[in-house]
């Protein structure tokens, strides 16, 4: 799997790879046993809290509209 040259870049700039790493890992443990809702919703709860307390974000937390019903 090849990084893209924005991810490339949050890695050289991680100051704690460590730390980046045990919440990638959560995540994918949450994903793997609690399913892809929970995470979804951990990730929205994170969002939410992140704006609370003034932490900007450069992501978007939702996805845009798509009618799968034809």
């Amino acid at each position: 799997m090849s990084l893209d040259s924005d991810m490339q870049n949050d890695l050289v700039n991680d100051i704690d790879p460590t730390e980046t790493a045990e919440w990638l890992d959560a995540l994918e443990s949450v994903a793997k046993n609690d399913g892809d809702k929970r995470a979804e919703f951990i990730l929205s709860q994170l969002g939410r809290r992140a704006q609370e307390i003034g932490v900007g974000t450069n992501f978007a937390l939702t996805t845009p509209y798509r009618n799968t019903i034809a």
